[in-house]
């Protein structure tokens, strides 16, 4: 883009202030776009500007591409792909591959005979004397019967025995198996039998081989034999492609290339980087130091002995140098050494300031798991350039890739998962097929080089810089997620460390067995600050510099850090927490007045004492969640006059958060923020609403049915008067003008518009009846007459109510007792600011406006793909009726045709109900999940809801509905009325994603809903849908509805929440499901529950069917075998039985088999709906 001589570009962008940190313009010129980016570069590197606009190019090429999956497009044009994939990989070199190390060793024995190759304490060997040794030793173990691959265990002090030993195992044909001395002894008889060991060799280690004696393998103390036999050179029997040695445990390791004299070797045997120290010096004919375990332990000691032998190089891991240099010995002896190589952990750049306080050495940052056997990547530091530490780019013959989670070359810049391919990649893990053919794959991108066939996947996460370095971010498994939200471990320890008092720090994440994650920081203290700091200053510190879920819950104090044989810091060894290291969140009280009002609302609404709730109490810890979060808005709305959502309480979950947000939008100039008044015009007649109109219209086609009655009975008090209730009831009437409506069609302008008429002198009467004519009471409303509630009385000993759904809902029988309760306990009924026909004429005042085109459109988009209607299976009613009723047969065994007329009479009349409780331990997981997470129990239960259908309906998009309250103004608070309405949704399920990131997705498509229902969508194409979910907090054992076996759903699927648990209620049409699949349907729903502890895991990974079930499929299975003679299939006039299904499908089995037929052979079979498939498949 040429910016000085574009006027149009030059008005746009600025020359030297953004407002954004990227402002991304797409420009329609006459004839092309242009793409004109302004952004800060304080923050961003052009380079990365230039890429991100190359890809966007890229992708735009792909545009003959856009039917094909995302994944798919390719978004790296070629010469960046080029780059990352073959230029960042260009350094292979030939060499002679097929020589074996111990082959080679001899040879630099020979030329170096009399030079020392081994120190060790006062032991000095040269290279004549470790080759002759280890000669002998070899011998030895050949006439053992050791041979080729065989794996030898070595359990060995740090001493000379082990090279010894190491090199003897090499040239007998074997492989070695380093086992730690220190590990427990359970963990090294499994090692060993994992192996299948024919011996061990061991030194000083007797205390380990005394508890070995029930595992029958022999033993070889390497101080017993006679070294002075069998010197000469043993025959070779190895090729390139056996095993040189076996680890159990992981790491990495560097390589510099300085020309270094004595390298001293500290690492432990069972770490890869110590044969790296060992082969690397003896192949070189360089001196090996090596320190004893008790020098290992004392640096002081470590320290007299570099100096005593001239050490000039170490390699190590970062933690264990930390170490090193809090002794002040080893600081003053640091300026011996040349060349300071470090591995396995990352390597942060205050330890190589720290460094080179001390020396001038060269500091190398080595990078390469166990895998792939030593350093792949090293790279210099330089502290006064390098802003950042990096591990390099590729050695030579080793191939790097940042991929995608589809093996995808990531861009330059961006992070992705590094795979290592090339010579050093190793063979996989002993015994584990399945781990090395997740871990050891195929190249995609192999250049058909027959070296770099498989890349090993890191589980480590970085990015390429535009040189070809790698910048190291961590690993995938410290990023975890914690509330749905993303968190980088190492990021909070970076942030503890700015406090001086903090030596060292260690951030861990842990599940407990409801599934909450939490957090631990383990700390170490500065001995001369230790009273300066205690946790609680942690916690505040960390509260004012990250949000409030990267804030660790549990702070323990450590004496040091634990580290693992190997030099790496040790996770494992951290210790147990416990109830001292939490910090509960102190009672904070409200500082502002908004803050004091909304800690008035939440007392109100959760019903807790005022004194108890402070600026820092969570809407989740306190109870909350969607439904509540509406009457939350309403007294927000009453007391701010401000407009709010449901979003904005949940994301906003501490008062002090909201309160803020509050005060931001009361200082707002926007308008659209402001509350719209809604005045009382005391209307006669008012426009029926979205909500009515579809129980309106099914009314009248059906004006027999009682489908949208709502019956309910109360046992009274024997002290309750019936004149009391009776006056209480004719007070509401007059305060509830709703109450006194009817419904009749209007023309307007040549259609028929459907109004609400008040009639000034309706009267409630009362009825009484008997036990057993109560059944009377329930009978159909004519919409036409006022009014459409009806009270009665039996025996003056229950209260009975019928109401219309046209003018009530689930809210507005609450509202109903609590105005009764009221009057009884000598209150006034609540006066209305204004009455149902005000907010109906407010409705459709906002809908001739076309104030709801952002509603409308939110549905369009998310109906917006490839979806059908629950497919839950079905009985087949009608041969089951007739199975039932051989009357409706005719002499041919089929079923007469005036069938179908019995039936459809009878199809709606067909309610069945199920209840299942979830017991109170399983309930209270729920509780302190949904508390931990921040979610709403609409979105947690929904979405367990919603993956039991899918497996059900063997569908990954599940089309459903859920029930939504609508009373989002304060205006309807105690207004009683029809605002409810069932507002379609998707639920979508990926099986590779986590059952907590669904939840999470679901949450924030709730939201959504919530903020797009102000129109009622119970129509969209799919009309036939009649499955539907509600979550409700109604108390159960108070009010009892009547009922009137008429289903208004073919299922409705209700979560009740009681005092101490939760109850799943099912509703369902008894005609088109079985009570057995709605039996099952909650049982898998309580299963999945069960599996909370798992939800970080993905969805496919979480049972859904109890073991009980599974236990009875497996039955089924024998029992068909043993029932021959039963019915298997019908298909029009055909019965089969189970045994001519099993002959008849062995008989097409043979003959396929003939045909050449076999194992994973995918045969096609296009077949009509006949028996004929069940045969085939078979």
């Amino acid at each position: 883009i040429d910016y000085e001589n574009d006027n149009f570009l030059k008005n746009i962008i600025s020359e030297n202030v953004t407002k954004f940190d990227i402002s991304f313009n797409i420009i329609e010129n006459e004839k092309n776009y242009s793409i004109a980016v302004e952004y800060n570069s304080k923050i961003y590197d052009r380079y990365i500007i230039e890429s991100i606009i190359n890809s966007y190019i890229q992708v735009l090429s792909e545009i003959t591409k856009f039917e094909k999956n995302i994944n798919e497009i390719e978004c790296i044009p070629e010469n960046e792909k080029q780059k990352i994939l073959y230029e960042f990989n260009c350094n292979w070199c030939e060499y002679e591959c097929d020589k074996l190390y111990h082959v080679e060793f001899s040879k630099v024995a020979k030329q170096n005979e009399n030079k020392c190759a081994l120190v060790c304490n006062d032991i000095h060997l040269t290279y004549k004397q470790l080759d002759e040794m280890s000669n002998s030793l070899a011998h030895y173990l050949r006439k053992q019967g050791i041979g080729r691959n065989d794996i030898i265990p070595i359990i060995c002090e740090r001493s000379p025995y082990y090279i010894v030993g190491t090199l003897a195992i090499s040239k007998a044909g074997g492989a070695f198996l380093p086992i730690d001395n220190k590990l427990p002894i359970d963990r090294i008889k499994f090692i060993i039998k994992e192996v299948n060991a024919k011996l061990i060799l061991y030194f000083n280690t007797v205390h380990i081989i005394n508890k070995l004696n029930d595992i029958n393998i022999n033993v070889f103390n390497l101080k017993d034999h006679n070294y002075n036999i069998d010197k000469k050179s043993i025959n070779i029997i190895n090729n390139i492609d056996d095993i040189c040695y076996v680890l159990f445990t992981s790491g990495t390791t560097g390589k510099p290339k300085d020309n270094v004299k004595n390298i001293l070797a500290i690492t432990n045997f069972t770490f890869d980087i110590s044969h790296n120290e060992i082969t690397l010096s003896l192949i070189n004919g360089l001196t090996i130091i090596l320190a004893d375990d008790k020098m290992n332990e004392n640096i002081s000691i470590l320290s007299e002995y570099i100096i005593k032998n001239n050490v000039d190089f170490i390699n190590t891991t970062p933690t264990r140098f930390k170490l090193f240099m809090e002794n002040e010995k080893f600081k003053k002896i640091l300026y011996l050494i040349k060349v300071l190589v470090f591995i396995g952990e990352e390597l942060p750049m205050s330890l190589c300031k720290k460094i080179h306080k001390y020396s001038n050495c060269k500091i190398y940052n080595g990078y390469g798991p166990t895998e792939c056997t030593v350093t792949c990547t090293y790279k210099e530091i330089n502290e006064e350039k390098d802003n950042k530490i990096l591990i390099g780019g590729a050695q030579c013959n080793y191939s790097l890739y940042i991929l995608d989670k589809y093996l995808k070359p990531v861009p330059i810049g961006v992070e992705g998962e590094i795979f290592i391919g090339g010579y050093g990649v190793g063979k996989g893990y002993l015994n584990h097929k399945k781990l090395t053919n997740e871990k050891f794959i195929k190249n995609p991108y192999n250049n058909n080089n027959i070296n770099n066939k498989i890349i090993y996947r890191t589980g480590d996460l970085g990015k390429w810089t535009k040189e070809g370095e790698i910048d190291y971010l961590g690993r995938i498994d410290f990023q975890i997620k914690i509330n749905g939200q993303r968190i980088e471990l190492g990021e909070i320890e970076s942030i503890i460390k700015e406090i001086h008092a903090i030596k060292h720090t260690i951030v861990i994440d842990k599940i407990k067995e409801n599934g909450e994650k939490y957090l631990i920081c383990y700390y170490v203290v500065d001995k001369e600050k230790e009273n300066k700091i205690s946790k609680n200053e942690i916690r505040n510190y960390l509260k004012r510099k990250l949000p409030l879920y990267m804030v660790p819950n549990y702070y323990k104090k450590i004496e040091k850090v634990p580290l693992s044989s190997s030099g790496k810091l040790n996770r494992k060894a951290l210790p147990e927490i416990n109830i001292e290291d939490l910090i509960k969140e102190q009672y904070v009280s409200p500082e502002t007045e908004i803050e004091k009002s909304i800690c008035k609302i939440y007392s109100k609404v959760f019903h807790i004492n005022e004194s108890e709730i402070g600026r820092m109490s969570s809407f989740f810890e306190l109870g909350g969640d969607s439904m509540n979060a509406i009457r939350i808005i309403s007294f927000i709305e009453n007391e701010f006059n401000i407009k709010i959502n449901i979003k904005d309480i949940l994301t906003n979950s501490l008062i002090r958060d909201l309160g803020i947000y509050i005060e931001s939008l009361l200082n707002s100039k926007d308008r659209n923020n402001k509350l719209e008044k809604i005045t009382r015009r005391n209307l006669k007649e008012f426009p029926i609403t979205s909500h009515q109109l579809g129980v309106y219209i099914d009314s009248i086609k059906n004006p027999n049915s009682t489908i949208y009655n709502i019956p309910i009975l109360f046992k009274l008090k024997g002290d309750v008067d019936i004149n009391n209730i009776k006056k209480a009831f004719s007070n509401l009437i007059q305060n509830q003008e709703i109450l006194k409506s009817k419904y009749i069609a209007k023309e307007v302008n040549g259609s028929d518009i459907i109004y609400g008429y008040i009639e000034e002198d309706c009267q409630l009467h009362f009825e009484n009846y008997t036990y057993e004519n109560s059944h009377l009471f329930v009978r159909p409303f004519n919409l036409s007459i006022a009014p459409l509630i009806r009270v009665g009385f039996i025996n003056e000993e229950v209260l009975l109510i019928d109401i219309h759904h046209i003018i009530s809902d689930g809210s507005s029988i609450s509202i109903i007792m609590n105005e009764i309760n009221r009057y009884l306990n000598y209150f006034d009924i609540s006066k209305l600011e204004i009455q149902f026909s005000d907010f109906a004429l407010y409705l459709n005042e906002k809908k001739n406006k076309n104030h709801h085109e952002k509603e409308i459109q939110y549905y369009k988009e998310m109906f917006n793909c490839d979806y059908d209607i629950l497919n839950i299976p079905k009985i087949n009613y009608k041969n089951n009726f007739a199975i039932k009723n051989n009357k409706y047969r005719n002499e041919n065994g089929n079923i007469k045709t005036n069938l179908n007329n019995y039936i459809n009479q009878k199809e709606n009349n067909s309610c069945g109900h199920y209840i299942e409780n979830i017991n109170n331990s399983l309930s209270e997981k729920i509780n302190k999940y949904i508390i931990n997470k921040e979610i709403s129990k609409t979105a947690f239960f929904i979405t367990i809801y919603g993956y039991v259908m899918s497996k059900y309906s063997s569908q990954d998009v599940i089309y459903s509905s859920i029930v939504s309250a609508n009373r989002n103004s304060h205006y309807t608070e105690n207004m009683i009325g029809m605002f409810v309405s069932t507002q379609p949704l998707l639920l979508k399920y990926d099986e590779n994603t986590t059952m907590n990131d669904t939840i999470f997705k679901n949450m924030e498509m709730l939201l959504k809903i919530y903020e797009n229902n102000i129109l009622n969508m119970n129509t969209s194409k799919k009309e036939n849908q009649r499955i539907y979910l509600e979550f409700k907090n109604e108390d159960y054992n108070i009010i009892t509805r009547i009922s009137d076996n008429i289903s208004k759903f073919d299922i409705s699927f209700n979560i009740i929440e009681n005092e101490k648990n939760y109850s799943i209620a099912v509703e369902y049409n008894s005609k088109i499901y079985d009570r057995y699949i709605i039996e099952s349907i909650i049982n898998s729903y309580i299963q999945v529950l069960s599996e909370i502890t798992k939800f970080e895991k993905n969805i496919n990974e979480i049972e859904y069917i109890p073991e009980n079930e599974k236990q009875k499929y497996y039955m089924n299975l024998i029992v068909a075998k043993q029932n021959e003679n039963k019915c298997a299939l019908v298909c029009n006039d055909i019965h089969l039985t189970y045994k001519q299904l099993d002959e008849m499908s062995n008989s097409l089995a043979h003959y396929l088999r003939k045909q050449g037929i076999g194992r994973n052979d995918i045969i096609p079979i296009i077949c009509e709906r006949s028996y004929h498939f069940v045969v085939g498949v078979l």
